[in-house]
């Protein structure tokens, strides 16, 4: 095949990147028959499915058979069968030939998985993963093959009251600390009473390591047991309650506790080093994005949802969709990995796999096989892509036919439908240098300078020689996809307006003014009908599936044939038996 003789590989190119790539099948049968799998097992009035077709369907949802029990076979069987059976009958009877945007998106998408998917298919080997390469790895990195001592905290904020002062603010944390001691819960009566912005997640600060909060904080925290309530602590203009619902202790893991952890990590390395082998020499095309290392660092680092930080011909990569990249890559990440390293892997790695698409698909050497074999594939992922649409067009409908459940659903969620949080930000910023103390000194004086209303925002950027950006109005939702120290210090700010102490980020000074704040307000049904029913879709998205399912497959006269099935299943028996 000479395009995969001609493009530079190594065979340590890993498959499990293959199996990484969606829609990509398994390329282990588990679930091929002894039979004929060309046996019809199932029909509906404008076809049938055959064996092999419901077997490639239960190997790309990566289920095993399950030996000994017929009958979980069988269930599976059926179920792979219906889930089959309800995309084709969609997609024969969709009439919609108009391509759309998001349809073209779709398909390049596919197309860029399949040739991917065919080229590490016939390359790649799996990389050997030493013992000895296993044992030095976790002696270099014992020190983060640990679990540092954390907590998951929960926090009530309320502000000082302008008349009364704190002492009335901590009286009426007392009483509420009394309700929760009584049995009424943290995160309800965060939810109802607290004033700061976490209060949209009942309270929830995270998981918090020791460093993380302010000394007199972090004492407090680290002194709950699970399940406690602390006293109310007294905070920049207000006081707080902090509630601990798990403990965790600190631990350093054994090499057996992280051995595949560490080995699926070498393996991370390997298809790295070799995918930027493989396109050392390839250019970026005209018109394209790809940052450096430190580019990528400051750029992350200034919140600006919308800015482009990949373009790779029709690929377009956005701040916030790489920010949601990585706080996923993060809550399952690997051992031994910084949230800076991952950022850097992860953004390298998606511009080199973009680069060697680009070549491969630009080769005109294919052979005919192998075009049409990659046509089928991304035909066979658009109809799926098209059926699954049309799927939650239906459940959707179902959804709008009935306005009373959606009516009581906002009812008993209505906390979940409020305008967000939003606060308006300018920023004072300062690049670091050998002279980077001298500057944090002279951000502190003239942070104190602003409070009393020495100077204006205008004359301290001046002073300092500043670059100063009006960033607008910042809503919560960019705020949490922000990086964690910018999120602490204006969501912890303690009252409405302010400026945040001087801190470093990016490789820069910054200071922040909050110049405006505005609360969170219940919304009315009619302003949030589309929130509503959204959420109740993804709320009750199996049991409207089934609805949308049980239709469909009834009105085309779906049959299962289980005694095909069983048959194909226990080769030379009857399959009456669970065996």
């Amino acid at each position: 095949m000479e395009i995969l003789r001609s493009v530079r590989y190594s065979t340590f190119l890993l498959p499990t990147l293959i199996l990484a790539l969606a829609c990509a099948e398994s390329s282990v049968d588990s679930w091929a028959v002894a039979g004929d799998s060309g046996a019809s097992v199932a029909t509906y009035r404008e076809g049938h499915l055959t064996a092999q077709e419901v077997e490639r369907e239960l190997d790309r949802r990566a289920i095993q058979e399950q030996a000994g029990n017929l009958q979980g076979q069988l269930t599976e069987y059926r179920r792979a069968a219906e889930t089959l059976a309800v995309r084709r009958i969609l997609s024969t009877n969709d009439e919609g030939d108009e391509q759309t945007s998001e349809q073209a998106e779709a398909e390049d998408r596919l197309r860029h998985q399949a040739v991917l998917w065919h080229y590490f298919r016939h390359v790649a080997e799996v990389p050997q993963i030493e013992e000895s390469d296993i044992e030095a790895y976790y002696l270099d990195h014992r020190d983060s093959l640990s679990q540092s001592a954390q907590r998951s905290v929960w926090h009530l904020f309320r502000r000082d009251v302008d008349g009364q002062g704190p002492a009335e603010t901590a009286k009426f944390l007392v009483s509420l600390r009394q309700r929760m001691l009584a049995g009424e819960t943290f995160r309800q009566l965060a939810l109802e009473y607290s004033q700061s912005e976490t209060r949209l997640l009942e309270g929830r600060l995270g998981r918090i390591s020791r460093g993380r909060l302010p000394p007199a904080i972090e004492e407090v925290v680290f002194a709950l047991g699970e399940g406690e309530v602390s006293q109310p602590v007294v905070v920049p203009g207000g006081a707080a309650l902090f509630h601990v619902s798990e403990v965790l202790e600190s631990k350093q893991y054994s090499l057996e506790d992280v051995r595949d952890q560490v080995t699926r990590r070498l393996r991370e390395m390997a298809i790295s080093e070799q995918l930027a082998l493989a396109v050392a020499e390839t250019e970026v095309p005209s018109g394209g994005v790809v940052l450096n290392a430190r580019e990528l660092v400051e750029v992350m680092a200034e919140p600006n949802p919308e800015a482009v930080i990949l373009r790779l011909g029709s690929l377009q990569v956005t701040q916030l969709q790489m920010q949601q990249q990585l706080d996923a890559a993060m809550a399952r990440a690997g051992v031994g990995v910084t949230r800076e390293q991952r950022l850097e892997e992860m953004y390298r790695r998606q511009v080199h796999r973009r680069l060697l698409f680009l070549e491969l698909s630009q080769r005109d050497d294919w052979s005919q096989a192998d075009r049409q074999m990659l046509d089928e594939r991304v035909e066979r992922g658009i109809r799926r892509w098209r059926s699954e649409r049309l799927i939650e067009d239906r459940m959707r409908q179902l959804a709008a036919a009935d306005p009373e459940a959606l009516r009581a659903f906002y009812e008993d969620n209505a906390h979940r439908f409020q305008s967000s949080l939003a606060l308006r930000l300018q920023t004072l910023s300062l690049p670091v240098e050998a002279d980077a103390a001298e500057k944090m000194v002279a951000l502190d004086r003239v942070r104190d300078a602003l409070v009393v209303g020495e100077i204006s925002f205008d004359e301290a950027a001046r002073r300092l020689g500043a670059s100063r950006v009006d960033q607008g109005w910042v809503d919560f939702e960019t705020l949490t996809q922000s990086e964690t120290k910018l999120r602490t210090y204006l969501l912890t700010l303690g009252r409405r307006e302010g400026f945040t102490v001087p801190f470093q980020l990016g490789g820069r000074l910054n200071l922040i003014w909050v110049e405006d704040w505005r609360e969170p307000q219940v919304l009315a049904y009619e302003d949030a009908e589309e929130a509503i029913q959204q959420q109740y879709l993804e709320r009750n998205q199996q049991l409207l599936y089934k609805e949308v399912a049980s239709k469909v497959l009834r009105d085309a006269d779906f049959r299962f044939h289980e005694e095909v099935v069983r048959r194909l299943l226990i080769p030379g028996g009857d399959g009456s038996a669970d065996s």
